[in-house]
């Protein structure tokens, strides 16, 4: 749940803040001025006590400060000011009811200041969904979008207005998309019906999405489709053939083989006659050229594949003129050939959502630990310059090679060998003998980690032991397999990562065909069960690219997280949080 950070125009006196006083802009701060004052200057400050105190998600006291103010003795605009903090805080303490009793105690709304409404909107928009009331959510955001200014505010609220109106059903979306009365409802209601019904029919989308757009110009959903709509030549036609370009007689067959199961369960659950034909081309031993030409013969019109980063590359210099899907990203410049897609499970994304995230929690000076290699180093390059671009710092790094002793390495990365050789130079010059306690470097805030489960499993309690247990740590998905082990990654208690939601927060939907696939191919899908997903979801990405290219702020909600579609043909994947209790991915509330 997103929550603001309070309300800028709070009501008293203006401080003036001394930019080198410590103490200064903090809760602290703040409560020292209302005790020097009285009245509304006085409640002002604790108000802004209150705000600071959410702001450093120190909820506890936020609520405790707020409950010792007499909210009968406010002013007009302090008393809306006070009913917004506690709306905030009964949104966190998940009480969504409570919430919108409070917003709905406002008063004189149109009156307040702009960022105060502004505020209000969002909070109601936040209990409505919390409540399940979409709809209402939706009116509170198309409230809001006649307040907001800033065109990334209008870009966020209208991507949320978007992703509400997806839970939304078909009868819903059509009584109000008739509705001539509300027509900023009728537009966005209309849009959603065209998104769902005619993704596989790109003559009507295109023409549908022409006609909405003429109907509804000035509506701010434009800027959901492309700037210039396709042609309706340009938009892809369902497949009625696939070859899939999988390796299936080398080293990478069962990583191949584990995409190609995940790939059929989706296909057999297509009804019969609407299922495409297959073929499969196996890549082991033919170059890209070959192997396209072979697909092209068969008379495919969709291409799946290839697996491997340099086959990919080598299929898109090659430039087919059939649309592909690869099942992994090249490194090609931004420029692909065109219908060529990307999508894989690759942890560069993951790298830079564990910076902003790390950033978002207050951290800004980490270290980093991976695996040797160029694949662990690019992976805590893409970290380190979304980090440092974000403001943060790396204070240090360390590249596990499993060569080296890693308690040593461990230690001096935390700076305990340092503190071991000041304890045994200062023996020495003493002569004589002293308890001594190391101390481990102070100058950082948190972990970043990117390692495989065996490996972080030998990190974490190194790091405990050289007294670093309590820095938040954050991994990226690879730290976990997708198959949960309790006894073996209690190791890992406390650490936050990333991960897609089939291995982490699985659908009832979800768990049933992970246990049919343990039962099918128990040794394969315990190594690969996460690749069983991505074949999954490249299946169904098939019949959502059309939608993606026409709604490039639109996503599709698959096993393997949010995937949007960027403008280079990459699959970009949003992914939960998860932290390790007892052994046991447990989800993160975001």
């Amino acid at each position: 749940m997103v929550l603001l950070s309070g309300c800028s125009s709070l009501t008293g006196p203006q401080s003036n803040v001394n930019a080198d006083n410590q103490f200064a802009a903090t809760p602290e701060y703040y409560l020292g001025l209302a005790q020097q004052t009285q009245g509304d200057a006085s409640y002002g400050y604790q108000l802004q006590a209150v705000q600071q105190y959410i702001r450093n998600k120190n909820y506890p006291a936020a609520d405790k400060t707020l409950s010792a103010i007499p909210s009968a003795m406010l002013a007009p605009q302090q008393s809306a000011q006070f009913l917004l903090l506690a709306a905030q805080l009964n949104l966190v303490y998940d009480r969504p009811g409570k919430a919108y009793t409070q917003l709905s105690n406002i008063v004189n709304t149109d009156q307040l200041p702009v960022d105060m409404q502004v505020q209000q909107q969002q909070l109601l928009a936040q209990a409505y969904m919390s409540l399940g009331q979409t709809v209402n959510a939706i009116k509170s955001r198309l409230q809001l979008s006649k307040l907001l200014t800033d065109p990334l505010d209008i870009r966020q609220n209208n991507q949320a207005i978007w992703h509400a109106s997806q839970s939304v059903n078909d009868n819903t979306l059509q009584q109000f998309s008739t509705d001539d009365s509300q027509p900023s409802v009728e537009a966005w209601a209309s849009l959603t019906l065209i998104s769902r019904r005619y993704t596989n029919n790109p003559e009507i989308l295109v023409a549908q999405l022409r006609a909405w757009r003429q109907k509804f110009s000035d509506n701010p959903a434009n800027n959901l489709l492309a700037h210039v709509l396709p042609d309706a030549g340009d938009v892809l036609s369902t497949p009625k053939h696939i070859a899939l370009l999988l390796p299936m007689n080398n080293q990478f067959t069962p990583q191949a083989q584990a995409i190609l199961n995940g790939f059929m369960q989706a296909y057999y659950q297509t009804p019969l006659l609407q299922r495409p034909q297959l073929s499969i081309v196996d890549t082991s031993q033919i170059n890209m050229k070959t192997a396209y030409q072979q697909a092209a013969q068969d008379g495919a019109d969709f291409i799946v594949g290839p697996l491997m980063k340099d086959h990919v590359n080598s299929l898109a210099d090659y430039g087919p003129d059939i649309p592909v899907l690869a099942l992994n990203y090249g490194s090609m410049s931004d420029s692909p050939p065109d219908n060529f897609y990307q999508l894989g499970l690759s942890p560069d994304n993951e790298a830079t959502q564990a910076a902003l995230r790390m950033w978002k929690n207050g951290k800004s000076r980490v270290i980093t630990i991976t695996v040797a290699g160029d694949w662990g180093q690019s992976i805590v390059n893409d970290f380190s310059q979304r980090f440092q671009n974000l403001g943060g710092q790396v204070v240090a790094s360390l590249a596990i090679d499993t060569k080296n002793n890693l308690t040593d390495e461990i230690a001096e990365l935390m700076n305990v060998d340092r503190s071991q050789a000041r304890a045994a130079a200062l023996r020495k010059t003493l002569g004589e003998k002293f308890t001594f306690i190391p101390r481990r470097r102070q100058d950082i805030d948190a972990i970043f980690i990117n390692a495989p489960p065996g490996v972080a499993r030998q990190v974490l309690p190194l790091l405990r032991f050289y007294y670093a247990g309590n820095t938040p740590v954050y991994a990226t998905s690879v730290i976990f397999n997708g198959i949960a082990a309790a006894r073996r990654d209690s190791d890992l208690n406390g650490v936050m990562f990333t991960d897609m939601p089939w291995a982490i927060a699985p659908t009832a939907g979800q768990v049933a065909i992970r246990k049919q696939f343990a039962t099918l191919w128990s040794s394969n899908f315990a190594q690969y069960s996460k690749l069983y997903a991505l074949g999954i979801d490249t299946y169904h990405m098939m019949s959502q690219l059309n939608r993606l290219k026409v709604f490039p702020q639109s996503a599709f909600h698959g096993f393997t997280g949010t995937l949007y579609l960027e403008p280079n043909g990459h699959l970009y994947r949003q992914l939960p949080w998860a932290r390790f209790v007892r052994g046991t991915p447990q989800l993160v509330k975001q």
